[in-house]
């Protein structure tokens, strides 16, 4: 909760500093797609080593101001990792498994160089989901920098590295009085579209 009203009262702050500024605001949207690898941050996971990650990804939103975009988007990520096998009869085995991440965040992008052909950018996604390597619900948070070809005024083509944290508590089935926190971490190169 706290978290969500620090992400409102930024966004506040910036739309009241930005009444300064000759605003111009219209609409704006992202798709994108990318790939990568996952890997657990800690031993406790039912993760063994890294993992592969596919995303797709939408955003849709509005652009204040040249350069500054605040949105809301959608993303669905495939992976595929080896799952160890910590009890029974097929201790110490792997197999491999297929599954699935669903997020719904919040973005802030701001284009440095906006009116030019060639803009590097910064952003970053924060929000919530679902992730199906534990069956839990999961915290989002995940940074990303790249660059933008602006091919017209408002269409252009983003390419970039994006960073992913994925947390969730999870019972522990094992003690009825534990529970841990599972973290994943994605770090996927994406290539996508804006209008």
């Amino acid at each position: 909760m706290k978290k969500l009203l620090l992400t409102a009262t930024l966004a506040l702050i910036t739309v009241v500093s930005a009444s300064a500024v000759d605003i111009d605001i219209k609409y704006k949207g992202y798709v994108d797609t990318g790939a990568g690898l996952m890997f657990p941050s800690n031993d406790e996971t039912y993760m063994d080593g890294l993992g592969y990650n596919y995303t797709l990804s939408t955003t849709h939103g509005i652009e204040l101001f040249k350069g500054l975009f605040l949105g809301a988007g959608l993303e669905a990520n495939l992976i595929g990792y080896n799952e160890k096998e910590d009890y029974g009869y097929n201790y110490g085995e792997e197999s491999f498994e297929v599954g699935g991440l669903v997020t719904v965040f919040a973005e802030a992008r701001y284009n440095i160089l906006r009116t030019k052909k060639i803009s590097p950018f910064v952003g970053l996604r924060i929000g919530g989901g679902y992730q199906s390597i534990d069956e839990e619900s999961c915290f989002h948070f995940a940074p990303m920098a790249g660059c933008t070809f602006n091919f017209t005024k408002n269409f252009g083509l983003d390419v970039g590295l994006r960073y992913g944290l994925y947390s969730s508590g999870a019972d522990d089935d094992d003690d009825y009085y534990d529970s841990s926190s599972y973290i994943y971490n994605t770090l996927n190169v994406f290539v996508g579209i804006h209008f």
